[in-house]
């Protein structure tokens, strides 16, 4: 394979990773939430808080490993009264007591923006 076409290869995976990124406005909003498993009964649910919510994806901080990205989960945001499904999209250790996550709602979640 040839630099140019790496170079093309490459550029056409960041595309990809890019389009899955949330395009819509971001709210700080700090929240705590729980996170369990899609379809898993009776486990304790993970405890983490927002850090931003958008219409469709928020990001949340929490202590624990990186979730895999890919797994289906219901993300419940308590000052919303709100529960939704949700996919992670990424996640990742930030230091040793701050782990990361993206989730992509699988329904929209309504966030008022004061302008």
């Amino acid at each position: 394979m040839t630099i140019k076409a790496i170079k093309l290869l490459n550029k056409t995976i960041m595309m990809e990773k890019d389009s899955e990124r949330r395009t819509e406005e971001r709210l700080r909003w700090l929240s705590y939430c729980y996170i369990s498993e899609e379809g898993v009964e009776h486990t304790t649910p993970l405890i983490g808080i927002t850090q931003d919510t958008s219409k469709n994806g928020i990001n949340v901080s929490y202590v624990g490993e990186p979730l895999i990205p890919g797994t289906l989960v219901k993300v419940h945001i308590t000052s919303l009264k709100q529960q939704r499904s949700a996919k992670i999209m990424w996640s990742k250790t930030v230091s040793r007591l701050d782990t990361r996550a993206g989730l992509k709602l699988m329904e929209p979640i309504a966030v008022h923006m004061n302008t």
